[in-house]
C-alpha cells in the first residue's frame, strides 16, 4: 500500500469549516463532495455502532475509504487503470464469459 504523507486538510461544509486531524490526511485524495460522503458514512456507522455495539463497522468504513485513497495516490496503479480504460474504449476487452471458459472457472 502506498504511504500518504500526513498533512492537515481543511474542509468547508456549508458555513462550517472542519479541520481533519493529521491521521486522516489521506482524505485530501478526495474532493469536497467525496469528503462529505465519507463523513456521512462514518457518522452513520458511528450511530449504528452506538446502538448495536458493533464498532468494527466503523473501522470497515474508514479502512475502505483509506484503501481507496491509497489506490488513488499510487501513480503506477493509476497509469495501469488508465491504460485498461483506453483498452476498453478501443474495444480490446475480452468478455468475462470467455475469460472464465479459458481459465476453466
Amino acid at each position: 500500500m502506498t504511504e500518504i504523507k500526513e498533512t492537515t486538510t481543511m474542509y468547508a461544509a456549508g458555513s462550517c469549516l472542519f479541520q481533519f486531524p493529521p491521521a486522516l490526511a489521506w482524505l485530501r485524495e478526495f474532493d469536497h463532495e467525496e469528503q462529505s460522503e465519507f463523513l456521512q458514512e462514518v457518522l452513520a456507522s458511528l450511530a449504528s455502532a452506538m446502538i448495536s455495539g458493533q464498532w468494527g463497522q466503523v473501522v470497515e468504513v474508514v479502512d475502505a475509504w483509506k484503501e481507496t485513497a491509497c489506490e488513488r495516490a499510487d501513480p503506477d496503479l493509476q497509469a495501469r487503470l488508465e491504460a485498461a480504460r483506453r483498452e476498453l474504449a478501443e474495444g480490446k476487452a475480452h468478455p468475462w464469459k470467455t475469460v472464465k471458459e479459458e481459465l476453466s472457472l
